[in-house]
């Protein structure tokens, strides 16, 4: 998140974000582990995945196999390549 503000800054400064959107949104912080850390959460993510799939491909999927979903949450716990 610090990140993503940090880049606010650059493009305040190329005036392709507004200033007062940034201290808008920066005088709120709001502090969020990441998914490695909460395992329990990752499910909801990828139904919600999923979801989008089902929509792109015009089909219904009812159940997510625990192997597969075993193997969706391994993706979610990887540190992201920086």
């Amino acid at each position: 998140m610090k990140a993503q503000l940090q880049e606010r800054l650059h493009d305040i400064e190329q005036g392709k974000f507004r200033r007062d959107l940034y201290y808008r949104l920066n005088a709120f912080p709001i502090a969020v582990a990441p998914l490695r850390e909460r395992p329990e959460d990752i499910p909801l993510p990828v139904r919600a995945i999923f979801r989008q799939y089902e929509k792109r491909m015009g089909k219904r999927i009812d159940h997510i196999p625990r192997q597969n979903m075993k193997k969706c949450s391994v993706y979610f716990l990887i540190p992201a390549m920086a």
